[in-house]
């Protein structure tokens, strides 16, 4: 561990890729091999996106559509390890390793942009940041801030129904 270099006079509202709140979640499926970081590895706190052999994950969409909508937001499950003795933290899980895609529920996370509550987020197709631009996720600010400070990011857990369309009917007994 590396000597303190600054003091942090309050706690922090949340970590990138954290859980935000005791809400559901709702994570992407997996086949049977499960989700695995591609060759570059994968950043948590960014969207990721499966790419064309259903199994890598990474923070860019696939080669053959840039303009997939992203899987899901990478999570903090503590599956980042440090690679370099001089690291004091590390946002990056390695290739390899397992990971998961979240695609409902309350996270934190850091904005390019200054944000409010209410607005879409939308990820940068090359690195997986979030903004408001590029391609549309299915996530909006629950909390907003200015931009490189930390937000709170929601979406719902169950898919929204199509515009224009009836919900489904339940079967009565």
């Amino acid at each position: 561990m590396t000597f303190p270099n600054k003091i942090n006079y309050s706690l922090p509202s949340g970590y990138p890729g954290d859980i935000a709140s005791a809400n559901p979640r709702r994570s992407a499926i997996s086949s049977e091999a499960g989700f695995r970081c591609g060759a570059q590895g994968l950043i948590v706190g960014r969207f990721g996106w499966v790419q064309e052999d259903g199994v890598n994950i990474l923070n860019n969409a696939p080669q053959s559509n840039k303009n997939a909508v992203p899987t899901g937001f990478v999570i903090r499950d503590m599956t980042a390890i440090l690679q370099r003795l001089d690291e004091d933290s590390s946002m990056v899980i390695p290739s390899g390793f397992p990971a998961n895609l979240m695609t409902g529920g309350d996270y934190w996370a850091i904005s390019t942009v200054d944000t409010n509550a209410g607005d879409a987020i939308f990820a940068n197709p090359a690195d997986g940041t979030l903004g408001t631009s590029g391609n549309p996720t299915g996530f909006t600010i629950a909390r907003g801030g200015p931009a490189g400070n930390i937000i709170m990011i929601s979406a719902p857990c169950a898919p929204m129904p199509a515009q224009g369309s009836a919900p489904a009917e339940t079967a009565k007994s």
